[in-house]
């Protein structure tokens, strides 16, 4: 039978064996009160007695604001295993027993599950590992002889300091020792984040990387103090910052206060055109962002509209066809009967079936436009002014696109000598006028198949012939839909043709019908095509 002595100091709650007071009884086994402070149970009354032991540590802590427990002897930890599952949860459990730590003690504490530090004489580095998985701070006393500078600047002492240290330092010139002793710290060690170099060594630094490779340590940030102006130097530091980079680490040169404020000037001038051209980089990518998400919405609100479009067209019930086929029925009119008068047909009831559904959809309807070797393939709208379809699109909702519209002074059924569209030109993403640039290459209006292009109105169906293409300074005098005499028309025609970057032989005379299409290619400039009625 062993006596233990609970001792009470401070904070702090002391068991240790005590064989001061072995003179007592042998049948004794209960408790003796030696003072105050002090208290002697013998091993085989805790064993049995756990409990009313372990409550009564419970009351000694609470009522004297216990946060450590010592033990001398990894003994007593065990032979007070259940009596301290009574205790509320303490900060430390300190023991002083210089014995290598036991598994058996790791895995009391485990299930005891009381203390959030612990501090011990020596422990093996495998056990570190498994408190360090259960958020269980683990410290070793045992000095660990210096060998290199390294372990001497980085105070490494112990193996729970090379476990849990998160920044260390170099001071260059390194010997061979420094570096094994690096690699032993990287088998220990779970935490480091940084590596100091309190001077530039490009050997040290190329030796220390090729081992953070070696060890796949990733994720660390060396920092490097020194005033380094060498063009060589900085060019080397560059090649080893790529090499680290590569394999998952960062190198950055810090510049010591007193060499800074030396170059402040320079340094100013410096970081202001580094943040002039990262401002001026940001607000282009911003920009080129804008664009791609704008483009990528825009097509899609037009492959939307599109599809509602495709879908209204398609549901025109073909029997509605059939009947527009055939000829409207009108009541005869006696001629010698001046005061009956012929019944008037609805405007609607002239419309091609699959024009008049889409008025359905947007009452401003008068056309459809077809371009092949583009994306032209639309219907045309026209408003009572020429800027209302420039922001808004076919469902009449705000568009930077806006939508393919008629000159608001053109005629939508008996249509002018010079009907006129217009529409924006969205090169990025192709949609509305967006492609039509294709036209002026030579592989586009040399292939007859593409010269014929199609606009319909809400009447008939039209096939159209190219006949001029050309970009041209702002200007209006293309946008003439009236004219004077068949003369002052030819005239205009033929300024037309001279301007056109391609020849073409098509035979136009004053009772022809042009089609053109304008859209801005610049600013200042505009791309237009003009196309004869056939």
């Amino acid at each position: 039978m062993k006596k233990i002595l609970i001792e009470l100091k401070k904070n702090s709650l002391i068991f240790e064996y005590n064989y001061k007071y072995q003179e007592h009884k042998e049948d004794l086994i209960n408790t003796n009160i030696i003072s105050d402070n002090k208290l002697i149970f013998s091993d085989e009354y805790i064993i049995k007695n756990y409990n009313l032991v372990g409550l009564f540590i419970k009351e000694l802590i609470q009522n004297n604001n216990i946060d450590k427990i010592i033990i001398t002897n990894l003994e007593i930890l065990v032979t007070f295993k259940d009596a301290l599952e009574y205790i509320p949860n303490l900060d430390l459990l300190y023991i002083s027993d210089e014995n290598n730590f036991t598994y058996e003690a790791y895995e009391i504490i485990m299930k005891l599950n009381k203390f959030k530090n612990i501090s011990c004489y020596s422990i093996p580095t495998y056990m570190i590992e498994l408190f360090d998985k259960n958020n269980i701070n683990i410290e070793s006393r045992q000095e660990i002889l210096y060998t290199s500078n390294f372990f001497e600047d980085n105070n490494l002492i112990s193996y729970s300091k090379m476990y849990y240290k998160t920044s260390i330092k170099f001071n260059p010139p390194l010997i061979d020792q420094d570096y094994l002793d690096f690699e032993s710290f990287l088998k220990i060690n779970k935490y480091l984040k940084t590596i100091h170099f309190n001077s530039c060594s490009i050997e040290s630094l190329n030796t220390l990387s090729k081992i953070l490779v070696k060890h796949k340590v990733k994720h660390l940030r060396i920092i490097i103090h020194d005033n380094i102006t060498d063009k060589d130097i900085i060019n080397k530091l560059k090649k080893i910052k790529r090499y680290l980079k590569r394999h998952g680490n960062l190198l950055d040169l810090k510049y010591t206060n007193e060499y800074v404020k030396n170059n402040l000037g320079k340094q100013i001038i410096y970081t202001t055109l580094l943040l002039c051209a990262a401002l001026t980089i940001l607000i282009s990518a911003g920009s080129c962002v804008f664009i791609v998400l704008s483009n990528m919405q825009s097509e899609q609100n037009i492959e939307d509209i599109k599809s509602r479009i495709e879908e209204t067209i398609s549901n025109v019930n073909e029997e509605e066809v059939k009947k527009e086929d055939e000829p409207i029925e009108v009541e005869p009119v006696e001629e010698n009967d001046p005061k009956k008068e012929r019944p008037a047909v609805p405007l609607e009831e002239y419309m091609l079936p699959k024009m008049r559904a889409l008025l359905d959809l947007n009452t401003d309807t008068v056309g459809w436009i077809i371009v092949p070797g583009t994306n032209i393939d639309y219907p045309v709208v026209k408003a009572n002014d020429n800027s209302y379809y420039l922001s808004h699109n076919y469902d009449k909702k705000w568009d930077y696109n806006g939508w393919v519209f008629m000159n608001s002074a053109n005629s939508t059924r008996d249509l002018d000598r010079n009907t006129i569209l217009f529409a924006h030109n969205r090169f990025y993403s192709g949609v509305m006028f967006g492609t039509l640039s294709n036209l002026t290459k030579e592989n586009w209006y040399n292939n007859a198949k593409n010269i014929r292009i199609y606009f319909n109105t809400m009447f008939e169906e039209h096939e159209w012939e190219v006949f001029s293409i050309y970009s041209i300074k702002v200007t209006d005098d293309y946008l003439q839909s009236d004219f004077d005499s068949d003369e002052e028309y030819m005239n205009f025609i033929e300024t037309l043709r001279a301007r056109s970057i391609f020849q073409s032989d098509t035979i136009i005379d004053e009772n022809d019908k042009i089609l053109t299409l304008s859209t801005c290619v610049e600013n200042d400039a505009r791309l237009v095509v003009h196309a004869v009625l056939r």
